[in-house]
């Protein structure tokens, strides 16, 4: 699995189809429905549009609900959060933390990657990860500004929309925080060898997207369960606290468009195969009739 980790924080079977049919579903139950779409968290500044299926769903909602409010985000309780989990105490290095080939690793991938080295080795490697991941996808031409939360987010509240989120960002920082250091070691080292090929499978990643081909998230999802600790906390935990959440939504009559990371709508932890064992009927939209 030596991508498995970093792809899966990009997205975090159906066959392919033709172009720009996206992720999206209708979920329907006895008292209500929503849209459950799949996001890819960085769009290429090149094309950042969205499949009409994203647009459809968005003009018939009153409402965006995203994993994590990005309107509500409060930049210094978030500097102070990130602070906390992210950064490691003055007298700790990075290679505290790594095993002895791991710190190897870690300094030739830094060097070769022409990362901030001097800055990396004050972040827990998780943290060291993400900003690694970050800094080589903005080299590529993607950004999070670009992906679909963020879009769709800009015109809710351009709309005047109502706008909410599954969870906080303190818990999506502390589930990563939480990870196996053995986890953390392995997304980080990933990261830097994968290199010059992450435009390439960004690239490709963005293309099954727009296809609406889930065959490839299909593929890492099984992956990531292959790791017990990683779909637990990425997936089960978060799930069971995101079901209830998504019920009470499609019950309350308010029309709603909820989006999540591509990576939550397929595999054993898949929120569209727990909501149809629920008794909830799943209609993709822009199905082929």
């Amino acid at each position: 699995m030596r991508r498995g980790l970093a792809l899966l924080v990009l997205l975090a079977a159906w066959p392919a189809v033709g172009a720009d049919r996206g992720m999206v579903w209708k979920v329907s139950g006895p008292h209500g429905a929503l849209y459950l779409a799949g996001s890819v968290h960085l769009l290429p500044g090149s094309d950042p549009s969205l499949p009409p299926p994203y647009q459809q769903a968005y003009a018939a909602s009153a409402r965006l609900v995203l994993e994590v409010d990005l309107a509500a985000l409060d930049p210094g309780a978030l500097q102070a959060l990130v602070a906390e989990l992210a950064l490691l105490p003055p007298e700790r290095h990075i290679h505290d933390l790594l095993s002895a080939d791991g710190a190897a690793r870690f300094d030739r991938g830094c060097a070769a990657r022409a990362l901030p080295c001097a800055a990396l080795v004050r972040f827990e490697p998780w943290s060291a990860a993400l900003t690694a991941l970050a800094l080589e996808a903005a080299r590529a031409g993607f950004a999070s500004e670009q992906g679909v939360d963020f879009q769709l987010a800009g015109r809710a509240l351009e709309d005047g929309r109502a706008l909410l989120g599954l969870e906080t960002a303190a818990d999506q920082l502390r589930a990563l925080d939480a990870l196996p250091p053995a986890l953390q070691e392995r997304f980080l080292l990933e990261v830097l060898d994968q290199g010059p090929e992450l435009a390439h499978d960004l690239a490709a990643l963005v293309a099954a997207w727009r296809r609406g081909d889930l065959a490839a998230v299909e593929r890492l999802a099984l992956e990531i369960g292959e790791e017990p600790a990683l779909a637990e906390a990425l997936f089960a935990r978060r799930h069971a606290r995101w079901l209830p959440q998504l019920e009470a939504l499609a019950s309350d009559g308010t029309a709603t468009l909820v989006v999540v990371g591509a990576a939550h709508l397929v595999g054993e932890h898949s929120l569209l195969r727990s909501l149809r064992a629920r008794g909830y009927r799943i209609e993709r939209v822009g199905a082929r009739r």
